[in-house]
């Protein structure tokens, strides 16, 4: 029996939060849900160890505006729960987000906000496995994107592609039939030609680029 996963939605506006609430409630999977009005009441609301309970590995975080002071507060929020997987839906149709600073901060995706409860459920099911979720109407600043003439070689580009489904060094070096240490080697000269600090660093990177596709919630 899968354990069931607590989350937790954030958003300042009852009618907004009620309804993504109400939402994950009919989840299977999404029990306990627990709401809250700030990003700052979330570190009171959720204990950081629940023993015999829930894995905490979701969290709906809602915004109009998600900018620097968002992002900071996220980034507390994942130093002091460490196991939270945050996704950002977006409060307003045709938003901009900084996707490099929203996944820096620690968000493992962003939805819109009209999100159906089914793609709603894959988004939270992704951020568990340590997928990453942009939803296809999503609109990125991209001032601060690299430049798109980086060249990686096949066996790079294999080995992104798995970092961009989540897997890990293990279970890249299982699906290509190479040791461990050459898919670092891998991962290293990829970090190192985006430009990237981690691995969903560069998946994003990759992304803006257009050497990797990332998949909406459905997919």
């Amino acid at each position: 029996m899968t354990a069931p996963r607590l989350t937790v939605v954030a958003h300042p506006l009852p009618m907004f939060r009620a309804g993504i609430v109400a939402a994950c409630e009919r989840l299977e999977g999404c029990d306990p849900v627990i709401a809250a009005a700030t990003l700052a009441e979330i570190g009171t609301a959720v204990p950081p160890h629940t023993p015999g309970a829930a894995v905490t590995d979701a969290l709906c975080v809602c915004s109009t505006e998600l900018d620097d002071p968002v992002f900071s507060g996220i980034a507390t929020l994942t130093e002091r729960r460490p196991g939270l997987r945050i996704l950002l839906i977006l409060s307003a149709a045709n938003a901009r987000i900084d996707v490099s600073a929203a996944m820096a901060a620690g968000a493992a995706g962003v939805i819109e906000a009209g999100v159906s409860a089914e793609d709603l459920g894959a988004a939270i099911t992704a951020a568990g496995a340590g997928r990453i979720t942009l939803a296809p109407g999503v609109s990125w600043d991209l001032d601060d994107a690299p430049g798109a003439g980086i060249a990686l070689t096949r066996r790079e580009r294999q080995v992104l592609e798995l970092m961009g489904r989540g897997l890990g060094n293990r279970a890249i070096a299982a699906q290509l039939f190479i040791s461990e240490n050459t898919v670092r080697n891998h991962v290293r000269r990829v970090h190192e030609k985006l430009d990237a600090r981690t691995r969903t660093e560069a998946v994003i990177r990759a992304a803006r680029v257009g050497l990797l596709e990332i998949s909406g919630p459905s997919d």
